[in-house]
């Protein structure tokens, strides 16, 4: 069985694990296409597939901190940490589950507003202010999904922070 002290020592570091991450509004805006890259046809002729040209992603090291960021392992990392922290509270399972499903809606949000953003690039004067729009409700929704894991940590960190002051009561 383990000791007091080693369970206090496990929420210790799990709270710091846990606080050591970062929840931004980047509103998708790697996604942005600001020019044509390279295209790719058949042996017909015929184009196959078309390249764009984006805003370049944040630094890496950024990245490595940043939770709902699609572009890198950080979510697969934060979600093992939760994993970690319900071995010492069963009560975080809800909360983690949670995180998981909002990443996936993030990675979803992700790859169609990439898409919107081809099509805006490639849309006639008429139909830009349509796709803009649509673009905008997506960031709006995405704002949504950043609070709320937002919120998901702090709940995360309050759960821990109380198991942590009933070790040392």
């Amino acid at each position: 069985m383990r000791g007091l002290s080693f369970d206090k020592e496990i929420i210790k570091e799990l709270l710091q694990e846990v606080s050591d991450y970062r929840v931004i509004r980047c509103e998708l805006k790697h996604e942005k296409v600001v020019g044509e890259g390279a295209a790719y046809w058949d042996s017909t002729g015929q184009e196959v597939h078309k390249t764009y040209k984006r805003i370049g992603l944040c630094l890496e090291k950024i990245r490595k901190s940043v939770i709902g960021c699609a572009h890198s392992p950080t979510n697969s990392w934060f979600s093992k940490l939760l994993s970690k922290a319900v071995a010492v509270d069963v009560g975080l399972e809800p909360l983690r589950v949670e995180f998981d499903k909002v990443i996936t809606q993030i990675y979803l949000m992700d790859h169609k507003k990439g898409s919107l953003e081809k099509q805006l690039f490639c849309a006639s004067s008429s139909q830009k202010e349509e796709v803009a729009i649509q673009i905008n409700n997506l960031v709006c929704r995405h704002n949504d999904l950043i609070d709320q894991l937002s919120e998901i940590q702090k709940l995360v960190i309050s759960r821990l922070s109380e198991k942590l002051e009933n070790y040392t009561k």
